[in-house]
Parts: structure tokens; sequence; C-alpha cells
């Protein structure tokens, strides 16, 4: 293999384990990269990997055995297996999992800045050599005999107490009853004056340090995990980087994390709150697929007026869709709207029940899956609350953040083309009158019945009872993409 200066460097094979069940697209990413320093790949896995097909090619070897119970454990019996063949055709071995996004920079680059007489070497941690899922053993630098001897002990230890967290300490310890020493690139320690984790000091590493990975771990800490040692936005700067730099594609994380963490929290890591301007050059009508839509639910006969207003800030191009429920109400809507210029393109009289959405899916259903982006709005009251301004004020804030001038839908539009992972735009949680509590129940006692429609949809992401809901009202959405599935 040739070094970044033409120079011949060491033949390397590399071992990833890998925890999932399916071969995400941050991994092949990774694995990707990872043959750019490897002359061979294995993949490890204790269950059967569904579409291990999307990786397996010239130069990378699957192994799957259900006795894989964690990364040390597959990389002691790979070894102890394949023995003589690694140590005879090669000189390094990289220890590696898929608990990592990455990397962010040049990985060859690391290698050429390890001595030539290291032994065993990772990134952040001399304490543990396996806490950075990422780390290099130099079997050339391993005395005759002391490899087999360091790998066999493992197996013992791990027949004899079974597959432990304490295998990687073990490790440890043998390569220092042998005298051979760990090296780190970015010692914590050095670099803060700490033993603490590396995840809290994680956008300083990346950014000044140039540390290659983000850890997905760092991802299912709570804010208030950070709060000791910084004030909580870490991931999010570390986001922003990424993003901006244009070092990673920050969609291969996204992607991941919206099918293992809560949407909830999602929000809250990515800061995922927009403030769009009421000005927008952005052409609808530009590209035929900017197929939009909105679709407007309409109750009250004494709102029809103002939620025309609204409707009339609807640029050119993008078509209105009104469903009410009586014939008679569907007479009066297609006269406000004449009165009001506004072009309607169908008015629909939907069955009275499942609320306002069940306008939406199932009378509208049909005609959505036209659509690139549809908008939902619904007039509001909410009369039952203790004064009819805070239903008023909740309907101002909806109807707003959805239909505010033209120039802001145009934007909302394009922030959707902006963000491929973006699914809905909701408009804030409101918060006055008795809105200003946090809710001890978010679902309003329908969790239980959304856990069903789940499963039945067959849709298997983290949805948790002591989270708040994704939206309440109004939505901007896409259309054809996702709702054809369903």
């Amino acid at each position: 293999m040739l070094g970044l200066n033409g120079n011949i460097t060491s033949k390397r094979v590399g071992l990833i384990y890998v925890t999932e069940d399916g071969i995400e697209d941050y991994l092949s990413f990774y694995i990707k990269k990872l043959l750019g320093v490897a002359d061979r790949l294995y993949v490890l896995s204790q269950t059967s990997i569904s579409d291990v097909n999307k990786i397996v090619d010239k130069g990378i070897e699957y192994i799957s055995n259900d006795s894989f119970n964690n990364s040390m454990s597959a990389y002691i019996q790979v070894l102890l297996d394949d023995y003589i063949e690694l140590y005879d055709d090669y000189e390094e071995i990289i220890f590696t999992t898929d608990r990592v996004f990455g990397p962010l920079y040049d990985l060859s680059s690391y290698f050429e800045m390890i001595p030539s007489d290291v032994c065993i070497w990772n990134f952040s941690d001399i304490h543990n050599i396996l806490a950075d899922d990422f780390f290099v053993m130099n079997i050339k630098q391993v005395r005759d005999g002391d490899f087999e001897y360091i790998f066999k002990k493992l197996s013992e230890y791990m027949l004899c107490q079974g597959v432990t967290e304490e295998l990687g300490e073990r490790f440890q310890l043998l390569l220092k009853e042998k005298g051979y020493s760990c090296y780190s690139i970015f010692d914590i320690e050095s670099l803060y004056g700490t033993g603490e984790d590396k995840l809290f000091y994680l956008y300083d590493l990346i950014v000044k340090q140039q540390y290659p990975f983000i850890p997905i771990d760092v991802f299912g800490l709570d804010k208030s995990d950070f709060l000791e040692f910084n004030n909580g936005d870490e991931i999010t700067k570390i986001v922003n980087y990424i993003k901006l730099s244009k070092r990673y594609d920050e969609n291969l994380i996204i992607r991941y994390l919206l099918k293992h963490e809560n949407i909830a929290d999602l929000k809250q890591i990515f800061n995922w709150t927009y403030i769009l301007p009421n000005e927008s050059d952005f052409d609808i009508l530009d590209n035929g697929s900017y197929k939009v839509a909105v679709v407007a639910h309409l109750y009250y006969v004494e709102m029809f007026e103002l939620c025309m207003d609204y409707l009339a800030k609807v640029p050119y191009g993008i078509d209105i869709i009104i469903t009410t429920n009586s014939d008679d109400k569907k007479q009066n809507i297609i006269e406000v709207a004449s009165e009001k210029g506004v072009k309607l393109t169908e008015v629909i009289v939907a069955e009275n029940r499942g609320r306002e959405l069940a306008a939406l899916l199932v009378g509208c259903g049909k005609f959505l899956l036209k659509y690139k982006y549809f908008c939902f709005v619904h007039d509001k009251k909410s009369s039952a609350k203790e004064h009819l301004s805070v239903g008023l004020a909740f309907r101002d804030i909806l109807w707003d953040s959805s239909l505010y001038s033209e120039g802001y839908i145009r934007n909302i539009i394009d922030m959707f083309e902006q963000n491929e992972c973006m699914g809905l735009a909701v408009p804030p949680t409101v918060y006055c009158g008795s809105y200003f509590y946090p809710f001890p129940d978010y679902w309003v006692g329908n969790y239980e019945k959304t856990i069903e429609l789940s499963k039945i949809l067959n849709i298997n992401v983290d949805i948790a009872e002591d989270r708040p809901i994704p939206c309440t009202g109004p939505v901007f959405g896409v259309g054809q993409k996702h709702l054809k599935n369903y």
C-alpha cells in the first residue's frame, strides 16, 4: 500500500464488528474509507446481516458467528482461527466497530503520525485501549510467541468468565505483562488536565485536534449530562461544524438516528428550530417536481373569511384543497373564496370523524400522492378553554406559522429542498393560558392507540410516552415520497 508520500507502507488487515442487523448508509461510507487504509477487511457480526451484499466486495470478507457476543470476543476468535495467515501476510491489524460516525478526516494521515516502534495505539484513551472503538496493533513489533500467548489467554479467560466488559481490561493487562505500552494520539489527560470521558470535550477534539470520529453513544446522552462540563450544546456545535465544513454528510447521521432515537430528543440535539424571512425569490414553478398543495379543513362558518384571507397568500402554482363536513358549508366556502379571489382546486365533503386528520388522510388521501409537498391547516376555536382568547391565540400561532405570507411559504418549501431528511415542519409549541404548563400526559390518552397503529403500519421507531409529540396542529410535510408506503 502506498503512503501519501509515495513510499510503501505497512500491509494492513481490518476487523470491524457490526452490531446492527443491516448495513446503514453511514456504515457503508465508513467501510469504504477503511478500505482506503486496509488491504483486506473482515466484517464480523453475531447475527446474520440481512443486506450484507451491499458491502461484500473485493477485499471484504463477511463472518457471522453467534458466539461473537461483543467486539472483543469476535476479535479473539477470528485472530486465533486465522493467526498464521494474518501473521504471515500482514504487519498491522485495525480493530474497529460500527459505533462511530466518520471519519471526518483522512485516516491515512494518522498512521503516518505513529512512531514505527509503537506496538498498539488508539486515538484518545491511554487507559482503555478499546474505548475508542478504533485501535491498531503492529504485530511485527510483538515478539515471537507473545501475540499468540496474549490472544490464547484472552480466549481462556473468556471460556472461564464468559464474555464480559472486563475483556478489554484483561487485554490491556496482558499487553502490560509482556512489556508493551499503549500510545494515544490525543491523550485527554494531557490535553485537558482531566481523566473525564472524551465525550464532554468532543467539539474541541474534533475541530481543534482533528479527532476523526463522532461516537454514536453521544447522541443517547441527555443534555443534563453535559451541563456539568459545558453549556450543553456540544453536539449541536459538532453538527453545525460538520454542516458548514462539509467534512461529513450530516444526513448519514440523521438517517440512522431517526430510526433509533426519539424525535423529541433529536429536535433538541440538532436544534431544529427555524426562523424564516417573509421575502423570497425561490421559484416554485422553476422545476416541474415542485408540485405542492395546501389542504385546509374548515368547520366553523364564522371563521371562513379569516381562513380565506390566509389562503389568499398562497403563491401561484400551489393547489388549494378544502375539506369540510357538509354540502351547505361546501357551497359557503366556494362563495367566500370567490369573493376573496382564491382559486380552489377541490372542495371535498369528508365524513366528520377522527377530527381534522381524518379529513386529511382519508378525505384527501388519493390526492396527496400527487404532491411532492403538502401543507395542512385547520380552523380552531378551543371554546372549552378558560378564555376564548386562549383558543384564538393558538389558532393564530398555527396559521401564522404556516401561511404568513407568500414569501414565507416559498421559504418553507425551499427549506425542505435544502434539508434532505426533513419530513415535517411544524409550528412552535403553544404556551398561553392553561397551555402554559408541562403536560402530564403528552398524548392525551392516545399513546396506546399510537403504539397499536405503529405496529399495524410496521413503523419501528422510538415512541416514548414521556416525550412530547412532534406536532399538535398544522404541518408542512413531504407527500408522495413517504405517504405512498402507507
